[in-house]
């Protein structure tokens, strides 16, 4: 890292709107450092994948940071998907699940000293992505990929609610959620000539989910590979105990639980909601499989696989 480095921060505004305050102590006190700042501002979706695209060709930048949730960041390392330009985070988000992972948030709480600590020293990790091919786009994913459950609790998730409040609008989403699970499992899967049904599916890359909790302890960001997680119980008590055990056990102990490294998997089909990195975008089927090459970013502490 140059003395004196050129760093753009891609920002999305509604998460801005929550974090204003903190995303600008960070960026004046980069600043104070010797860095020069560019603060960028997002016009839609998907245009922060455009801005970082730029940004990394055009070779002037040493660093580029997003600044907002974990949908954000995905955009802006898609754009930066194959290029050399290392990525940082300013944790706006909800639930900041890769800036838990790699360091940036010291217990769950947001520090303006050591995000800009960390965003200034040299210190890099690799990220892993997995690619997947949706509706006919090709994409990438940075935190987890969910069929069922979880992406159609994202249906329920008031918008305004969430802005208040953050986490705690997910709660009456969840409940009906549960209302509405299905009585049998309902999410297909293929994998080369294997088959199978499942009531809930996740593919993670990371360690963590929904912020705090331990998803499993087969894969670290840091590392190649998937944690492929398949729920066969079904129904609102299974859900049920799901979230109250998350505090107190990974949630693959609930499931079967395999590590992808290679091939690709073909999860849902049209009746299957899909989320991507916290997001929902829309319905199965979705193929996932694991990126050889990594996307260098800007760490703290980062989890190892065991």
């Amino acid at each position: 890292m140059p003395k004196n480095p050129y760093i753009a921060v891609i920002s999305n505004p509604a998460a801005g709107q929550r974090s204003g305050p903190f995303l600008w102590g960070v960026i004046n006190r980069l600043k104070k450092k010797g860095a020069k700042v560019d603060l960028i501002v997002t016009e839609a979706p998907g245009h922060a994948v455009k801005l970082a695209a730029d940004l990394s060709t055009e070779g002037s930048v040493d660093l580029i940071v997003a600044a907002g949730g974990d949908g954000t960041l995905r955009e802006v390392a898609e754009g930066l998907n194959g290029s050399d330009v290392p990525l940082g985070i300013i944790p706006a988000g909800t639930a900041n699940v890769m800036a838990r992972e790699l360091g940036y948030m010291k217990k769950g709480v947001k520090s303006v000293k050591r995000v800009s600590k960390i965003l200034l020293k040299n210190r890099k990790r690799p990220v892993y992505p997995f690619q997947l091919a949706h509706e006919g786009k090709s994409t990438i994913g940075l935190c987890w990929l969910g069929a069922g459950f979880d992406a159609a609790v994202l249906q329920y998730v008031n918008p305004w609610m969430k802005s208040k409040i953050g986490r705690a609008a997910f709660a009456p989403a969840m409940i009906k959620t549960m209302i509405k699970e299905p009585r049998k499992p309902s999410v297909p899967w293929q994998s080369g000539d294997t088959t199978g049904v499942a009531g809930w599916i996740i593919l993670a890359n990371i360690a963590k989910y929904a912020g705090p909790f331990v998803l499993t302890e087969k894969t670290a960001v840091d590392q190649r590979g998937l944690a492929w997680l398949r729920f066969k119980k079904v129904g609102a008590i299974a859900r049920l105990v799901d979230q109250i055990l998350l505090p107190f056990k990974p949630l693959d102990v609930r499931g079967e639980t395999q590590e992808l490294l290679s091939g690709e998997v073909i999860i849902g089909d049209g009746n299957t909601p899909i989320q991507l990195d916290g997001d929902l975008i829309g319905f199965g089927p979705v193929s996932v499989q694991s990126q050889e090459k990594p996307i260098m970013f800007k760490a703290g502490e980062v989890n190892s696989r065991s």
